[in-house]
């Protein structure tokens, strides 16, 4: 739960937001060309 209280984050918001992730990271690794850096611009995004 330490995670959680760093990043500002409820349980579910988590789990919502890196189930998200996950669904762009599958379908850029099936098509390379959708979605090149959404990924990095969302973790990089201060």
């Amino acid at each position: 739960m330490r995670h959680l209280e760093e990043v500002h984050m409820s349980y579910i918001s988590h789990l919502n937001h890196a189930w998200r992730l996950s669904f762009v990271l599958l379908v850029h690794g099936l098509a390379p060309w959708i979605w090149t850096h959404k990924v990095r611009d969302e973790i990089c995004d201060p």
